[in-house]
């Protein structure tokens, strides 16, 4: 049951952190905007995709074991880390919210 609800928690978080992260890249700040032209310019973008999901998982799985998080904080860090993700590599849920 536990497992569950953190993989609930993750999935709604991942949602609305690449909404929202999306929405303040491309509409107020542009942090990520460099970030993702050089993404996209690479020739193994599935590999280094997926290389970047394990080391965001990692760190996510460390941050809540460091700071002792249940089930709901865990996929809370672990959507963001998800939805971050997404928005380099332009593949997350809100990646379609551009100007």
């Amino acid at each position: 049951m536990d497992y569950l609800i953190l993989f609930i928690v993750a999935a709604f978080s991942t949602i609305v952190f690449s909404v929202l992260i999306n929405v303040f890249n491309n509409n107020v700040i542009g942090i990520f905007i460099p970030i993702q032209k050089h993404a996209k310019s690479l020739k193994r973008k599935k590999l280094y995709r997926n290389m970047a999901s394990i080391i965001f998982i990692l760190i996510a799985i460390n941050i809540a074991w460091f700071f002792k998080l249940g089930n709901v904080g865990s996929g809370l860090v672990l959507g963001a880390f998800i939805a971050l993700n997404g928005v380099l590599f332009d593949s997350g849920f809100g990646s379609d919210l551009k100007n």
